[in-house]
């Protein structure tokens, strides 16, 4: 039985890759299924009443057999760039976005796809995912 039903897509930040837009920078996209996607807008107003948005977000990725297998940033980091698409790394800096979303390359940037999909960047990771019960990784970000 499956208690998270969405699509991901995750993209790895490969620095210096040549690419002519996003500084240069490579992304390379995963898609993972049955992870669950939360994310929040918070207004706080104080006595003032100036109102201060918050955004944030979560996601947990159970890690299920078949699964494109994980590195650590500092494995991944170390790869070619032509070999990281055989793996997916978690780390601040990357981006989630909620399901099967487009590859960011050419005029599609980074930007556009935090402005224009349910999308946030990772600041947080939790490794879970060597634990007998549930393994799994939660990440956090804005």
């Amino acid at each position: 039985m499956t208690i998270s039903k969405h699509t991901i897509s995750i993209y790895n930040k490969s620095t210096g890759g040549g690419g002519i837009f996003d500084d240069g920078d490579t992304w390379i996209k995963t898609i993972l299924t049955n992870c669950q996607f939360e994310d929040a807008i918070n207004r706080n107003a104080n006595t003032n009443g100036i109102t201060a948005i918050d955004k944030s977000a979560m996601v947990i990725i159970p890690k299920t057999r078949g699964m494109k297998p994980y590195l650590e940033p500092a494995e991944y980091s170390k790869l070619p760039i032509d070999q990281r698409s055989k793996y997916f790394t978690l780390a601040a800096g990357d981006i989630i976005a909620k399901g099967d979303t487009p590859n960011i390359q050419g005029i599609f940037t980074s930007q556009i796809l935090l402005r224009d999909y349910k999308a946030f960047t990772i600041k947080a990771v939790n490794n879970l995912s060597d634990q007998a019960v549930l393994p799994h990784w939660e990440c956090q970000g804005i």
